[in-house]
C-alpha cells in the first residue's frame, strides 16, 4: 500500500496511526530520530493543539550527551492535515529539533526544573533572566523549525493554507522572541 492511501486509512482509523507512522521514510531526519509514536490524548490532560513533540530524555539534555537520536510524539490533531503539510512538520520541523538536540543538546525545561539550580542561593532577577533565556532559545529553536518547513527541502507540495499559517506562526515567534529579548535588556 502507498504512503498517500495508508495516511488516508490512518486518518479515518485510528488504530492504523501508528502503522503508518512506522511506514513513513524520515529522510534527512532517520538519524536524529529513533522512534516516532503516535500517543491518543490522555482526557485528564487535553493537548488541543499540540500536534508533534520531539522528544530528548531530560539526563541527555542536562548531561548535555550528544549523538543520542531523539523521540517525536505525533498527536490525534496532526492527521488533520493534508500529507504533504503532515510530512513537513514530522520531517522538516521535528526533524530540526531532533537535528539540533542530537547535535547540540540543552536543556530546554526553565531553569527552575534542573536539579543543581533546586539548591542554588541565585536571587530573584537571576532566577528570571534564566527563565527568559531559556525560553528565548526555546523561541529561537521554534523560528529554525519553522524556517526548515518553509524551505521545503524535500519539495512536498505544501497547501497554500499551511503555508500562510506557518507564515504567521513565524512572525509570532518572532514577534514573541523580541518580547523576550526586551525583557532580558532589562536585566542587563
Amino acid at each position: 500500500m502507498n504512503l498517500e492511501k495508508t495516511y488516508e486509512r490512518a486518518r479515518i482509523h485510528p488504530a492504523h496511526r501508528q502503522e503508518f507512522l512506522d511506514t513513513v521514510p524520515l529522510l534527512s531526519a532517520q538519524k536524529y530520530v529513533r522512534h516516532v509514536a503516535y500517543i491518543p490524548y490522555d482526557v485528564r490532560k487535553p493537548l488541543a493543539i499540540l500536534l508533534m513533540a520531539t522528544l530528548v530524555h531530560p539526563l541527555t539534555a542536562y548531561l548535555k550527551i550528544e549523538h543520542v537520536p531523539s523521540k517525536i510524539n505525533v498527536h490525534p490533531v496532526a492527521f488533520e492535515y493534508e500529507l504533504p503539510d503532515f510530512l513537513s512538520i514530522l520531517i522538516h520541523h521535528e526533524g530540526t529539533h531532533a537535528r539540533e538536540f542530537y547535535e547540540q543538546p540543552r536543556n530546554v525545561l526553565r531553569p527552575t526544573y534542573r536539579l543543581k539550580d533546586l539548591f542554588s542561593t541565585l536571587s530573584y532577577d537571576e532566577w528570571n533572566k534564566r527563565v527568559l533565556k531559556t525560553e528565548q532559545q526555546n523561541m529561537d529553536a521554534e523560528i529554525r523549525a519553522t524556517q526548515a518547513e518553509l524551505q521545503n527541502l524535500h519539495g512536498f507540495q505544501l497547501t497554500d493554507k499551511y503555508r500562510a499559517k506557518r507564515l504567521r506562526y513565524l512572525d509570532h515567534f518572532r514577534e514573541k522572541r523580541d518580547c523576550l529579548e526586551k525583557k532580558l535588556v532589562a536585566y542587563r
